[in-house]
């Protein structure tokens, strides 16, 4: 009997327990404001996303980061230059729940759409 009630204990303690972050994300889970509520953020976002991708000197080139809202998406371009013939970088970031929905770095990028 004791084998029996030591093997149930073992068998609760080792039975992993849902937790409210593993459970899926639902609209009542996220702040009011979204998860980038600001410019501020959605700039800091865009370049923590980017710099791995193309590099954080690219990124520092292109400063001021310039971020702007529509339709709750976050579009965060960089700045060149006059006559530069880099790239630009765009980063468009869904207010709401943080998703890039696009990133890129080229010239003559449409900003129309995620």
């Amino acid at each position: 009997m004791r084998h029996c009630a030591l093997i149930l204990s073992l068998a609760l303690v080792l039975t992993p327990l849902p937790l409210k972050a593993q459970q899926p994300a639902d609209g009542a889970s996220l702040p009011r404001n979204g998860i980038v509520p600001d410019t501020l953020t959605a700039i800091r976002m865009a370049e923590a996303v980017a710099a791995p991708v193309y590099g954080k000197r690219v990124i520092g080139h292109q400063r001021p980061l310039r971020a702007t809202l529509r339709d709750s998406i976050w579009t965060v371009v960089g700045t060149l230059p006059p006559n530069s013939r880099a790239g630009l970088l765009v980063v468009q970031i869904v207010k709401r729940d943080g998703r890039i929905v696009r990133m890129s770095h080229g010239p003559n990028v449409p900003l129309s759409g995620p």
